[in-house]
This record gives C-alpha cells, structure tokens and sequence, in this order.
C-alpha cells in the first residue's frame, strides 16, 4: 500500500491542491479541477479495484 502526503503549508488555494493531486496520480490537467471530479476520479478507481 502506497501512502501519499500533500504539505497543505505550501498549497495555498484549491486549484494548487487539484493541479498538485493530478500531477501526483498522472492525470490530465483538466481531470480534477473541483470537489465533484475529485470526487468521481477517487470512486472511479476504487470501483476498478473491486472488479
């Protein structure tokens, strides 16, 4: 199991956090842009894990 941290001292709005999670997880820039496709990017990969 990986285990990943976000140092919220350096992310000073919620655009840092989203483009810093994306850029963590490989993703598009455009993926995860609010809390609604956070959201849908976490339970659609939790989903594939279960199948």
């Amino acid at each position: 199991m990986n285990i990943y941290t976000f140092d919220f001292d350096e992310i000073e709005s919620q655009e840092d956090f989203y483009r810093d999670f994306s850029q963590t997880f490989g993703l598009a820039k455009d993926k995860v842009r609010d809390l609604d496709s956070l959201w849908d990017v976490l339970m659609g990969d939790a989903a594939n894990l279960l199948i």
